[in-house]
């Protein structure tokens, strides 16, 4: 299956593998107000019925002032939650939860919930990963959801069922980011109203600027994101630097080639101000040698051409046009005359390889070679890494502590000269005092 040359049309049909429930979730909100309007109910009342659920857990048969028979229609065809948290991982540090979830129909996805704060108070808040598929269809050679297939899509509703269930795990939900199992990309409809309902102030109202989606690079998708929610911040699972490697790693990469791949990047860099997240899972012997690195580093500072620069304007023009209020940073977008623009449209993520359960034997690297890669791509190509300038910022922070460390003995030291100074001086004046009288 992972070797299979995916076609843009098969593509495109996978994002029609909806599945069969016996009730639609309350928080799909498309299907909600359709229902709405069908029996000339006021649309306010279900955005005020799914906003109690959300804040409250309020039931439909609990929530007042809806018409009398929605009491009775509305629990035949909808549910406040169509899946349940079969299990809950805790890490050691009790920062993270893996949450096994059960979906309506039987099957099961993931979601993560990552406290910003280690294993404190009541309510920290939290980085909730969340899952838009079961399974997957890229079929990525390292992941062990590439080798289930895909088996179907997740509704809106049940993509934000999983916030629900973080938070009743007692955790704010501060930042979302679309990691979990699934193309985001490949379906489309319902992770574009998922979002909605994610950055909705009158449901989880997650600053927009922090919702994240993962990406293996469906390129007509990313120019439709650049333009419907340009405040998400895009990851692109690169992991390779050329095309060939690239296909044989994420096979979905056939039917998308590099070129196109990343000129739709750096537009969508250019067009909302925000630079690309590129993830780059560093596989021993397969894609972390120096050869591979200075081929990343030339990939990612690529100039955008004025073609691109035209194009990006252009989506940024229309959409300012039909939402002016869309927040972005189009103060950001480099100029095209700059040297390094293309090196300020991407941030590169190296991610050493964790074995997991796949058919082929990957190895991570050690932390040299990634030490290597690293270096290669920011010095020599100005690419900003953050594994590199994670080492970078350690040892500066090290360096300020040290240098903390010496200000505070000095200080002692002082207050310590100053008191026995103080102590003679006393000690002058009482032998003073003596002598006098």
């Amino acid at each position: 299956r992972s070797e299979r040359p995916w076609t843009r049309a098969q593509l495109a049909r996978m994002a029609s593998r909806k599945r069969a429930l016996p009730k639609r979730p309350l928080l799909d909100s498309g299907a909600l107000l359709e229902f709405f309007a069908q029996r000339g109910w006021k649309a306010s009342g279900a955005h005020k019925l799914v906003g109690a659920f959300i804040r409250d857990g309020v039931q439909i048969g609990e929530f007042p002032s809806l018409p009398a028979d929605a009491y009775e229609e509305l629990p035949f065809a909808f549910a406040e939650l169509t899946s349940k948290v079969e299990s809950a991982t805790w890490s050691d540090d009790r920062a993270t939860t893996k949450l096994l979830i059960r979906l309506g129909d039987g099957k099961a996805v993931e979601a993560v919930v990552i406290r910003n704060h280690h294993g404190g108070t009541e309510r920290d808040d939290a980085t909730v990963c969340v899952s838009s598929q079961v399974g997957c269809a890229m079929g990525c050679t390292f992941c062990a959801t590439g080798t289930m297939g895909l088996q179907g899509n997740l509704s809106s509703g049940e993509i934000l069922e999983q916030l629900v269930h973080a938070r009743r795990l007692g955790a704010k939900v501060r930042s979302v980011v679309f990691m979990g199992m699934g193309e985001p990309l490949a379906n489309w409809d319902a992770v574009l109203e998922s979002i909605e309902g994610i950055i909705e102030t009158r449901k989880f109202g997650v600053s927009p600027d922090r919702v994240s989606l993962s990406t293996v690079g469906l390129t007509p998708r990313i120019r439709q994101l650049a333009a419907r929610a340009p405040h998400v911040r895009l990851a692109l699972s690169l992991h390779a630097p050329n095309q060939s490697l690239r296909a044989s790693i994420v096979p979905a990469a056939k039917a998308f080639p590099l070129p196109e791949l990343m000129a739709a990047a750096r537009g969508y860099g250019l067009s909302t101000g925000r630079p690309v997240l590129v993830e780059y899972v560093m596989l021993a012997g397969v894609n972390d040698s120096p050869e591979t690195a200075h081929e990343c580093g030339q990939l990612l500072s690529q100039r955008p051409s004025g073609e691109e620069v035209l194009a990006a304007a252009a989506v940024a023009a229309a959409r300012a046009a039909t939402a002016p209020a869309a927040p972005t940073r189009a103060s950001f977008a480099p100029a095209a005359e700059d040297s390094a623009a293309g090196s300020k449209l991407f941030i590169l993520n190296l991610i050493p390889y964790n074995p997991t359960d796949v058919p082929i034997d990957y190895l991570p690297p050690d932390a040299a070679t990634v030490a290597e890669f690293a270096r290669i791509v920011h010095e020599e190509y100005k690419v900003f890494s953050i594994l590199f300038d994670f080492y970078r910022s350690s040892l500066l922070l090290c360096i300020l502590f040290s240098i903390m460390i010496m200000m505070m003995m000095m200080m002692i030291v002082q207050y310590i000269a100053r008191s026995f100074i103080t102590f003679l001086n006393i000690q002058y004046y009482c032998d003073y005092v003596l002598y006098e009288y």
